[in-house]
């Protein structure tokens, strides 16, 4: 309804916006046939005539007295015939509002006998009789020949007066479908404005339940804050509290394992190995729980220090090498022999590639390979890629492995049971060195995982050099695995996952 309203509203205010010029014009000529049919053609003829009567008459008067003041009288009245003739206006003058009667042939006509008169005025003098009978004769024919210039004006007032009562029922009909046009604008205007007052209400009430929804909608994510907050507070309280009997744990089954408290049949000692490993699990859950909710609340703070990031990923691959080992996999270690030193904070780097690399040997087959590689940007950051051969990752599941306890159902995530904490600490703790994360994967081909830190972490000295060090820099390799995995021992570059 409010567009079809619109549409008419539309088409009425074009009409009257393309007919206002032309009533404007109408008018305007209406305006001019009026001037010329009020009469300005009738004075000018009427003013001709009566100087050529008042010529006549002088004329006459002249035959009977023939005295110097009459001779002075038709000069003078010859002369305001002459400027009558002369002052009669023309067809293409805008300064007169006449049909020009000084184009009719009759003028010529008048304006000839008129100069004869003149001419013969030496006449005057020598013969007065002859030139004032010939005068006389001439001032008649002058005078029908204006008579004849009365009636054609007066037919041509005629004709004008019939064009513009033409023009004027023209006009009116016009006059009504303009007034008709402007009725439908009004209408139209009245309808659009009692529509957007409708709307404007609707949209006021729309106004008043979107008002309410935000204030439900803030009440409710205050809630969940508050919801989480006590969540963390929780999980870090009762973290902490399970971590002192924990470690009472851990310790008193190293001492039953290591002998302290006697000897253990074979029976007893498995099942000490069994525990303490159970503990130790728990233990490192616990520590993921806990640095999962200081991260949530905002409570991590870094203990900045200049570090050397290719020996932290060197480290973390040769005290996991036993883990791999019998994974049966090949890991390989490439960082330039001069890599760059970044600052940052050194365990929360270390438990980083820790858990990349566990997750890579986690996911990855036997035979598989994994390459972590530490290498310089062009913009001057640093940046650490895990690359693995493993079961790899569906693009759709991507988003899903940095939410806390969210876990990709495979056989291998069956298989190697987890709390789904792993890469949300990789992310928080990145993101805490202004780092950024990316994962390119391939289901079936494997998954790089890429952690970039700023230039603004890398020291002036190291960020000064090109990408891959210096041009005399050889690469430096550390492997571990056995080369008879039944993969290739080195895995894909990171570009062969995108």
């Amino acid at each position: 309804m409010v567009k079809s309203g619109r549409v008419v509203w539309g088409i009425c205010f074009v009409l009257l916006l393309l007919s206002s010029p032309l009533l404007v014009s109408e008018l305007l000529v209406i305006q001019r046939a009026i001037e010329q049919t009020s009469g300005a053609d009738f004075w000018y003829e009427g003013q001709l005539k009566r100087e050529l009567l008042r010529l006549k008459v002088v004329l006459i008067e002249a035959k009977l007295s023939r005295s110097e003041a009459a001779v002075a009288a038709i000069r003078r009245h010859l002369d305001l015939a002459f400027s009558r003739l002369n002052t009669l206006p023309r067809t293409k003058s805008n300064d007169w509002h006449t049909q020009g009667i000084a184009d009719l042939p009759e003028v010529e006509l008048v304006r000839a006998e008129v100069e004869a008169v003149d001419a013969e005025m030496p006449l005057l003098e020598t013969r007065p009789a002859a030139f004032l009978d010939d005068a006389v004769r001439r001032i008649d024919a002058a005078l029908e020949h204006s008579q004849t210039i009365s009636l054609k004006v007066v037919d041509r007032q005629n004709a004008l007066i019939g064009q513009m009562q033409t023009r004027f029922h023209w006009f009116r009909i016009k006059l009504l479908f303009y007034g008709a046009g402007f009725v439908a604008l009004i209408l139209g205007l009245g309808y659009l404005m009692y529509r957007h007052a409708r709307s404007e209400a609707g949209l006021r009430a729309a106004y008043h339940r979107v008002a309410e929804m935000a204030g439900g909608l803030t009440k409710a994510r205050d809630d969940a804050i508050r919801a989480n907050r006590a969540k963390s507070n929780f999980l870090a309280n009762v973290s902490h509290e399970l971590r002192t009997p924990l470690n009472a744990i851990i310790g008193f089954s190293e001492m039953l394992g290591g002998g302290y408290c006697g000897p253990l049949t074979d029976k007893q000692g498995e099942y000490v190995r069994d525990v303490h490993i159970a503990a130790q699990r728990l233990l490192a859950l616990i520590n993921d729980i806990l640095d999962l909710s200081k991260l949530e609340a905002g409570k991590h703070e870094l203990t900045e220090e200049v570090i050397d990031l290719a020996e932290i990923v060197r480290r973390s691959a040769h005290d996991m090498r036993e883990e791999i080992r019998k994974a049966g996999l090949t890991a390989e270690v490439d960082v330039a022999t001069a890599p760059p030193a970044v600052l940052g904070d050194a365990p929360k780097l270390r438990q980083v590639v820790d858990n990349l690399l566990a997750n890579a040997i986690k996911f990855t087959e036997g035979g598989g390979a994994i390459r972590l590689n530490v290498s310089q940007c062009g913009d001057g950051g640093v940046e650490l890629a895990v690359a693995d051969t493993g079961i790899g990752i569906a693009e759709d599941d991507i988003p899903k492995i940095f939410k806390p306890f969210e876990q990709i159902d495979s056989d291998r995530a069956r298989l190697h049971k987890g709390t789904g904490l792993g890469l949300p600490l990789v992310k928080g703790l990145v993101e805490l060195h202004n780092g950024t994360v990316a994962v390119n994967s391939t289901p079936g081909a494997g998954t790089v995982v890429t952690v970039k830190l700023p230039p603004d972490r890398v020291l002036p000295a190291a960020r000064g050099r090109a990408p891959g060090g210096d041009a005399g820099d050889a690469a430096a390799r550390t492997r571990w695995g056995g080369a008879d995995a039944g993969r290739s021992a080195r895995p894909r570059a990171a570009s062969d996952y995108r």
